[in-house]
């Protein structure tokens, strides 16, 4: 479990990255959501340690992660967007990084390898931009640690090698692991998370489990205007609407698209209250 207290960070012209970011994240895959320059990469630099809040306070586990020990850093792994891994292949990795990440697995590494048709050996800055995310994430998912952050991991992927990223993310999950995916192509892995995270201008608006949005709130598409919409958009099929869930043990697939348009809309404060309460 992943702790947040009023966590608030600025860079140096001042601007606030993050205000008061408070939230408990739970094991699962998470949904990082925001728009631009909303802090969703501050807010994975903070958990990953590289950054560090001007106040508030951030635990895992129990563990104050602000004091770095060795032992909580083998614990987590960042995957930025734009990361080139220092060493010349996938394959010198493994022996001047993995060492330290108790949980590495080399099974699942030449597993997730193979399903790209990649050995290891490949130079990662002869790769392709699609290449080298595919290497990348590879060897993150290999590491197996458990708290695992993903930056737009899917990035520069064509649709075959985005369906095999799906798969090896399901298979290299293992229980209690938590995993925050910051990614706007939410389409491609609609059907993988656990809960959803919501950045705006700093704040933490939401952060909230699948089951329990969808115990809330019901995500349709109909040729008229269903009746007391809280939030919709047309398009050719007619209305995609979310509505109150009135039967609440029957859950709805959930909209990922639609719910960040109307967090973002003049109804997102109640919408995210009909969420919490």
């Amino acid at each position: 479990m992943i702790k947040l207290e009023d966590i608030t960070f600025s860079y140096r012209r001042g601007v606030p990255a993050l205000i008061d970011a408070t939230a408990e994240i739970g094991a699962g895959i998470n949904l990082l959501l925001g728009p631009n320059g909303s802090g969703k990469t501050t807010l994975l630099k903070i958990l990953a340690t590289t950054l560090m809040p001007e106040q508030g306070t951030y635990q895992m586990d129990g563990a104050q992660m602000d004091k770095r020990t060795p032992s909580d850093l083998s614990k987590l792994f960042f995957l930025s967007e734009d990361e080139k891994f220092p060493l010349n292949t996938i394959n010198d990795m493994v022996v001047h990084h993995a060492c330290f990440y108790p949980t590495f697995s080399i099974a699942a590494l030449r597993n997730n390898l193979a399903a790209y048709n990649m050995s290891g050996d490949e130079k990662l800055s002869d790769m392709s931009l699609g290449q080298r995310k595919k290497a990348n994430v590879a060897y993150a998912l290999a590491l197996g640690t458990d708290l695992l952050m993903l930056d737009e991991p899917a990035n520069g992927m064509d649709i075959g090698s985005k369906k095999i990223f799906n798969q090896l993310l399901a298979s290299n999950y293992r229980d209690g692991q938590i995993v925050i995916i910051a990614t706007h192509t939410v389409h491609d892995m609609k059907n993988l998370f656990d809960g959803v995270i919501m950045l705006n201008q700093g704040h933490i608006e939401l952060c909230a489990s699948v089951e329990r949005i969808t115990r809330r709130l019901a995500f349709v598409i109909s040729s008229a205007l269903p009746p007391q919409a809280l939030y919709k958009e047309s398009d050719l099929q007619g209305y995609r609407a979310i509505v109150i869930n009135e039967m609440a043990e029957e859950e709805t697939n959930i909209d990922y698209e639609l719910l960040y348009a109307a967090l973002l809309s003049p109804v997102g404060e109640e919408i995210v209250n009909l969420i919490k309460n």
